[in-house]
Protein backbone atom coordinates (compact mmCIF):
# COMPACT_ATOMS: atom_id res chain seq x y z
CA UNK A 1 0.00 0.00 0.00
CA UNK A 2 1.35 3.54 -0.84
CA UNK A 3 1.87 6.51 2.05
CA UNK A 4 -0.87 8.01 0.31
CA UNK A 5 -3.76 5.87 0.50
CA UNK A 6 -1.71 4.35 4.31
CA UNK A 7 -2.82 8.03 5.50
CA UNK A 8 -6.31 8.22 4.23
CA UNK A 9 -7.05 4.75 5.73
CA UNK A 10 -6.59 6.31 9.29
CA UNK A 11 -8.25 9.40 9.10
CA UNK A 12 -6.35 11.69 6.91
CA UNK A 13 -8.16 13.47 3.79
CA UNK A 14 -6.12 13.70 0.18
CA UNK A 15 -5.33 17.54 0.99
CA UNK A 16 -4.29 17.00 5.05
CA UNK A 17 -2.00 13.77 3.28
CA UNK A 18 -0.33 16.24 1.21
CA UNK A 19 0.70 19.00 3.36
CA UNK A 20 1.84 16.44 6.10
CA UNK A 21 3.63 14.41 3.96
CA UNK A 22 5.34 18.23 3.27
CA UNK A 23 5.79 18.95 6.26
CA UNK A 24 7.79 15.57 6.94
CA UNK A 25 10.14 16.82 4.46
CA UNK A 26 10.57 20.06 5.07
CA UNK A 27 10.92 19.76 8.49
CA UNK A 28 9.48 23.24 9.36
CA UNK A 29 7.91 25.62 7.39
CA UNK A 30 5.53 29.02 6.34
CA UNK A 31 2.14 28.72 4.81
CA UNK A 32 3.95 29.84 1.65
CA UNK A 33 6.59 27.25 1.54
CA UNK A 34 3.97 24.99 1.88
CA UNK A 35 1.59 26.50 -0.79
CA UNK A 36 4.61 25.90 -2.85
CA UNK A 37 5.45 22.39 -2.41
CA UNK A 38 2.16 21.37 -2.20
CA UNK A 39 0.28 23.98 -5.26
CA UNK A 40 -2.10 24.21 -2.63
CA UNK A 41 -3.59 28.17 -2.40
CA UNK A 42 -2.23 29.54 0.67
CA UNK A 43 -5.73 30.43 1.93
CA UNK A 44 -6.81 26.71 1.83
CA UNK A 45 -4.11 25.97 3.85
CA UNK A 46 -4.78 27.27 7.26
CA UNK A 47 -7.63 25.28 7.98
CA UNK A 48 -6.33 21.89 7.31
CA UNK A 49 -3.26 23.02 8.95
CA UNK A 50 -5.64 23.79 12.39
CA UNK A 51 -7.31 19.71 11.69
CA UNK A 52 -3.68 18.50 11.43
CA UNK A 53 -2.37 19.94 14.80
CA UNK A 54 -6.07 18.78 16.43
CA UNK A 55 -5.11 15.03 15.30
CA UNK A 56 -1.58 15.72 16.92
CA UNK A 57 0.42 15.27 13.97
CA UNK A 58 2.26 18.83 13.54
CA UNK A 59 2.66 22.05 15.44
CA UNK A 60 3.19 25.57 15.35
CA UNK A 61 6.39 27.03 16.19
CA UNK A 62 6.79 30.26 18.40
CA UNK A 63 7.23 33.03 15.81
CA UNK A 64 4.93 35.67 16.40
CA UNK A 65 4.81 36.63 12.63
CA UNK A 66 5.48 34.65 9.74
CA UNK A 67 4.83 31.52 11.68
CA UNK A 68 6.22 28.15 10.92
CA UNK A 69 4.62 24.70 11.29
CA UNK A 70 6.12 21.56 12.20
CA UNK A 71 5.36 18.06 11.55
CA UNK A 72 5.81 15.80 14.28
CA UNK A 73 7.39 12.80 14.94
CA UNK A 74 5.80 9.66 12.47
CA UNK A 75 5.05 7.82 15.38
CA UNK A 76 2.28 10.11 16.76
CA UNK A 77 0.49 8.92 13.83
CA UNK A 78 0.39 5.87 15.62
CA UNK A 79 -1.48 7.12 18.51
CA UNK A 80 -3.54 9.12 16.77
CA UNK A 81 -4.87 5.32 14.40
CA UNK A 82 -5.14 3.91 18.16
CA UNK A 83 -7.31 6.71 19.36
CA UNK A 84 -9.62 6.48 15.99
CA UNK A 85 -9.90 2.53 16.60
CA UNK A 86 -11.64 3.73 19.86
CA UNK A 87 -13.69 6.33 18.87
CA UNK A 88 -15.15 4.62 15.86
CA UNK A 89 -15.19 0.93 17.26
CA UNK A 90 -13.40 -0.16 14.36
CA UNK A 91 -10.08 -1.73 13.80
CA UNK A 92 -7.42 0.31 11.52
CA UNK A 93 -4.16 -0.49 9.71
CA UNK A 94 -1.27 -1.47 11.90
CA UNK A 95 1.29 1.02 11.47
CA UNK A 96 3.92 -0.61 13.83
CA UNK A 97 5.18 -2.06 10.22
CA UNK A 98 4.66 0.59 7.78
CA UNK A 99 5.84 3.09 10.09
CA UNK A 100 9.48 3.23 8.79
CA UNK A 101 8.78 3.84 5.24
CA UNK A 102 7.15 7.00 7.01
CA UNK A 103 9.73 8.03 8.98
CA UNK A 104 12.42 7.27 5.98
CA UNK A 105 10.69 11.22 4.93
CA UNK A 106 10.93 12.97 8.04
CA UNK A 107 13.32 15.77 8.36
CA UNK A 108 13.28 17.20 11.98
CA UNK A 109 15.61 19.92 11.42
CA UNK A 110 17.31 18.85 14.97
CA UNK A 111 18.97 21.46 16.68
CA UNK A 112 21.18 21.57 20.03
CA UNK A 113 18.06 23.74 21.75
CA UNK A 114 14.54 23.27 21.50
CA UNK A 115 12.14 25.37 22.68
CA UNK A 116 8.51 25.59 22.89
CA UNK A 117 5.80 28.01 24.25
CA UNK A 118 2.33 26.73 25.07
CA UNK A 119 -0.99 27.95 26.44
CA UNK A 120 -4.48 26.68 27.37
CA UNK A 121 -5.94 23.21 28.92
CA UNK A 122 -5.77 21.37 25.68
CA UNK A 123 -1.80 22.04 24.75
CA UNK A 124 -1.23 21.45 28.23
CA UNK A 125 -2.25 17.91 28.00
CA UNK A 126 -0.96 17.56 24.36
CA UNK A 127 2.62 18.61 26.04
CA UNK A 128 1.98 16.02 28.73
CA UNK A 129 1.72 13.21 26.11
CA UNK A 130 5.02 13.74 25.53
CA UNK A 131 6.33 11.66 28.47
CA UNK A 132 4.80 8.61 27.20
CA UNK A 133 8.12 9.57 24.49
CA UNK A 134 10.75 8.96 28.08
CA UNK A 135 13.59 6.35 28.20
CA UNK A 136 14.54 6.09 32.13
CA UNK A 137 13.61 7.75 35.44
CA UNK A 138 10.86 11.00 35.40
CA UNK A 139 12.23 13.47 37.93
CA UNK A 140 9.31 15.66 38.85
CA UNK A 141 8.49 19.10 41.27
CA UNK A 142 4.73 18.67 41.51
CA UNK A 143 1.96 21.24 42.43
CA UNK A 144 -0.81 18.56 42.17
CA UNK A 145 -2.87 21.91 40.79
CA UNK A 146 -2.65 19.97 37.37
CA UNK A 147 -5.58 18.06 38.61
CA UNK A 148 -7.38 21.09 39.24
CA UNK A 149 -6.83 22.73 35.94
CA UNK A 150 -6.78 19.43 33.34
CA UNK A 151 -9.30 17.54 35.29
CA UNK A 152 -8.71 15.09 37.71
CA UNK A 153 -10.41 11.77 35.41
CA UNK A 154 -8.07 13.27 32.64
CA UNK A 155 -4.89 13.20 35.05
CA UNK A 156 -5.60 9.63 36.30
CA UNK A 157 -5.89 8.39 32.52
CA UNK A 158 -2.49 10.34 31.92
CA UNK A 159 -0.44 8.43 34.91
CA UNK A 160 -1.62 5.36 34.64
CA UNK A 161 -1.37 5.10 30.49
CA UNK A 162 2.53 6.60 31.86
CA UNK A 163 3.40 3.77 34.33
CA UNK A 164 2.21 1.10 31.10
CA UNK A 165 4.58 2.59 28.70
CA UNK A 166 7.80 0.76 28.54
CA UNK A 167 10.38 3.33 28.68
CA UNK A 168 9.41 4.62 31.71
CA UNK A 169 10.98 3.25 35.01
CA UNK A 170 10.47 5.64 37.89
CA UNK A 171 8.71 8.55 39.03
CA UNK A 172 10.89 10.00 41.31
CA UNK A 173 8.83 13.35 42.48
CA UNK A 174 9.31 15.96 45.06
CA UNK A 175 6.16 18.15 46.40
CA UNK A 176 5.84 20.81 48.48
CA UNK A 177 3.82 19.83 51.55
CA UNK A 178 0.63 22.12 51.63
CA UNK A 179 -1.64 20.45 53.69
CA UNK A 180 -3.95 20.14 50.48
CA UNK A 181 -0.80 18.30 49.35
CA UNK A 182 -0.28 15.86 52.47
CA UNK A 183 -3.98 15.08 52.48
CA UNK A 184 -4.19 14.40 48.91
CA UNK A 185 -0.64 12.37 48.74
CA UNK A 186 -1.50 9.87 51.56
CA UNK A 187 -3.83 7.79 49.34
CA UNK A 188 -1.57 7.60 46.40
CA UNK A 189 1.46 7.18 48.80
CA UNK A 190 -0.02 3.74 49.86
CA UNK A 191 -1.97 2.97 46.81
CA UNK A 192 -0.52 -0.59 45.10
CA UNK A 193 -0.59 0.08 41.54
CA UNK A 194 1.94 3.30 41.98
CA UNK A 195 4.04 2.14 44.98
CA UNK A 196 7.13 -0.02 42.86
CA UNK A 197 7.15 3.05 41.36
CA UNK A 198 6.20 5.87 42.42
CA UNK A 199 8.57 8.07 44.48
CA UNK A 200 7.59 11.20 46.40
CA UNK A 201 9.35 13.06 49.20
CA UNK A 202 8.36 16.09 50.48
CA UNK A 203 10.04 19.47 51.42
CA UNK A 204 8.65 22.30 53.49
CA UNK A 205 6.25 24.98 52.00
CA UNK A 206 8.03 28.14 53.79
CA UNK A 207 11.46 27.67 53.06
CA UNK A 208 10.34 25.51 49.42
CA UNK A 209 7.44 26.58 47.95
CA UNK A 210 6.46 24.90 44.70
CA UNK A 211 3.92 26.39 42.64
CA UNK A 212 4.51 24.62 39.08
CA UNK A 213 4.90 21.38 37.88
CA UNK A 214 8.88 20.33 36.58
CA UNK A 215 9.22 17.57 34.64
CA UNK A 216 12.92 16.09 34.04
CA UNK A 217 12.87 13.33 31.43
CA UNK A 218 15.12 12.42 28.48
CA UNK A 219 16.88 15.64 27.64
CA UNK A 220 13.77 17.61 28.19
CA UNK A 221 12.57 20.20 30.56
CA UNK A 222 8.63 20.69 30.80
CA UNK A 223 7.36 23.23 32.80
CA UNK A 224 3.22 23.74 33.86
CA UNK A 225 2.33 27.27 35.43
CA UNK A 226 -1.12 27.67 36.84
CA UNK A 227 -1.25 31.01 37.98
CA UNK A 228 -2.61 32.67 35.25
CA UNK A 229 -6.30 31.99 34.06
CA UNK A 230 -5.25 30.25 31.58
CA UNK A 231 -2.58 27.54 32.34
CA UNK A 232 0.65 27.69 30.32
CA UNK A 233 3.72 26.13 30.22
CA UNK A 234 8.00 25.79 28.12
CA UNK A 235 8.75 23.08 26.78
CA UNK A 236 12.70 23.13 26.81
CA UNK A 237 15.35 20.03 24.69
CA UNK A 238 19.07 20.64 25.59
CA UNK A 239 20.85 17.58 26.68
CA UNK A 240 23.23 20.37 29.21
CA UNK A 241 20.61 21.82 30.59
CA UNK A 242 18.40 18.57 31.50
CA UNK A 243 21.17 17.10 32.85
CA UNK A 244 22.29 19.83 35.32
CA UNK A 245 18.57 20.22 36.68
CA UNK A 246 18.39 16.63 37.55
CA UNK A 247 21.77 16.64 39.25
CA UNK A 248 19.89 19.43 41.33
CA UNK A 249 17.04 17.86 41.46
CA UNK A 250 18.86 14.79 43.41
CA UNK A 251 20.81 17.02 45.62
CA UNK A 252 17.39 18.11 46.68
CA UNK A 253 15.69 14.92 46.70
CA UNK A 254 18.58 13.19 48.91
CA UNK A 255 19.72 15.44 51.47
CA UNK A 256 16.47 17.86 52.25
CA UNK A 257 13.38 16.05 51.06
CA UNK A 258 12.05 13.18 53.50
CA UNK A 259 9.72 10.71 52.57
CA UNK A 260 5.90 10.79 53.79
CA UNK A 261 5.57 9.44 56.72
CA UNK A 262 9.37 10.56 58.11
CA UNK A 263 8.02 14.51 57.10
CA UNK A 264 4.41 14.27 58.78
CA UNK A 265 6.21 12.84 61.84
CA UNK A 266 9.25 15.44 62.20
CA UNK A 267 6.67 17.75 61.32
CA UNK A 268 4.02 16.94 63.88
CA UNK A 269 1.04 16.62 61.00
CA UNK A 270 -2.27 15.67 62.22
CA UNK A 271 -3.77 14.05 59.51
CA UNK A 272 -7.50 14.10 60.81
CA UNK A 273 -7.33 17.86 61.33
CA UNK A 274 -6.02 18.32 57.65
CA UNK A 275 -9.18 16.07 57.05
CA UNK A 276 -11.33 18.27 58.66
CA UNK A 277 -10.14 21.02 56.79
CA UNK A 278 -10.89 19.32 53.71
Amino acid sequence: MNTHRLLENIGLNPIEVKIYLALLQLGEATVNNIAKETRIKRTTIYPFLDSLRDKGLIEWGLQKYNRKAKSKEPKQLVRFAKAQERKYGRAVLNLDGQIKDIEKLYNPNLKDVEVKYFEGARECREMLLELYNIKGNMYTYSSWMKYQYLGHEWCENFYNNLYKQKGMKNNIQIVSATEHNLWHAKDYVKESRYKKRYFPKFIPPKKYYINIDTFLFNDIKLILSFKNVKPNGIYIKNRDLAQSEKAVFKVLYSDIALEYEEYTKKHKIDLKKLRHKE
